[in-house]
């Protein structure tokens, strides 16, 4: 298969070239050539890996993986020539989802909730006599009136029972595909973590989403628990390990199979393989310690992390 690949990303290094690594582990038995033999089966290693990133590349970044790091990412703005964070597309359904449940638990308690507008001077100091304290009736109203937009504003991003029921009735069927179809919008919509946890739940226990406070803490204990992440667990590097632990995995039976036929090399070159290979597919994190220019030792470390991952 024909493959794209940026070319312009390489020309900071030259850890990317993982066929030169392949010949650094599986050596000659002695210090001469390689044979015509010997070469035809380092080629052939190199075509095999090449095989084994492209297929994972192909039937689980872009099926699954892709869409979970894109989701990932973080917003950033520029701030006085630098870059300040403001939170990830995640981290954001997760706010407006804990946002309606702290509405609902504060509707349902209404007497063990308190609310009160304050005035602030220009500085910021609260002006004690322009202060209001709200009673139950009117924060009712007001809680009410607040949950009420901020349902509407979720709901226009999220599956609802309309949407998962024309969902399952259209299953099969073939469409030519327009934006402005029905179905496009629902599958837009299942883009969105919040909603693969709204059709998990309807899938697992039949149940329709709804705004009951029972179901909106359900909703958010799914999302949170399925997809919630740290950095050493992100979308990139759970998927970079499904590859570190299959190629660690093959180099570890070549190694065995050959080691008549070739000196095998030491476990930080296979590690090297195994990087180089991520790099030349792009997969390689955008981190400062992983740069074209930093030490390799930093680049075995991110290996050695992927392979112990769960």
């Amino acid at each position: 298969m024909i493959i794209e690949i940026d070319i312009e990303r390489y020309v900071g290094g030259n850890d990317w070239n993982f066929g030169d690594f392949i010949q650094y582990y599986f050596q000659p038995l002695s210090q001469r050539n390689y044979t015509i033999d010997e070469f035809d089966v380092i080629t052939k290693m190199h075509n095999e890996i090449l095989a084994i990133t492209y297929l994972f590349a192909k039937y689980e970044w872009s099926t699954y993986f892709k869409y979970l790091y894109t989701s990932y990412q973080i917003d950033k703005k520029a701030h006085n020539s630098k870059f300040e964070y403001t939170g990830n597309f995640i981290s954001k359904e997760v706010e407006q989802l804990k946002e309606i449940i702290n509405l609902l638990q504060m509707i349902k308690h209404l007497d063990r909730s308190d609310a009160t507008f304050r005035l602030k001077s220009e500085n910021g100091d609260v002006i004690k006599h322009n202060t209001l304290k709200i009673d139950s009736d009117e924060r009712e109203v007001i809680l009410n009136l607040l949950l009420e937009r901020r349902v509407s504003e979720w709901s226009l991003e999220q599956l609802t029972e309309e949407d998962i029921k024309y969902f399952n009735e259209n299953l099969n069927k073939s469409f030519s595909f327009s934006e402005d179809l029905p179905i496009a919008q629902v599958m837009k919509k299942m883009n969105k973590i919040t909603s693969q946890a709204i059709m998990k739940i309807f899938q697992d226990d039949g149940l329709y989403p709804n705004i009951e406070l029972s179901y909106m803490e359900r909703l958010y204990t799914e999302v949170t628990r399925n997809w919630g992440w740290d950095e050493r667990v992100s979308p990139l590097n759970k998927f970079n390990s499904l590859i570190a632990k299959t190629l660690d995995r093959y180099l570890t039976d070549k190694s065995t199979e050959l080691s008549k036929n070739f000196r095998i090399g030491l476990k930080k070159q296979k590690e090297h393989i195994i990087f180089s290979c991520l790099r030349f597919f792009g997969f390689v994190p955008q981190n400062p310690k992983l740069d074209f220019d930093q030490p390799f030792d930093l680049k075995e470390d991110y290996i050695k992390d992927l392979l112990k991952s769960k």
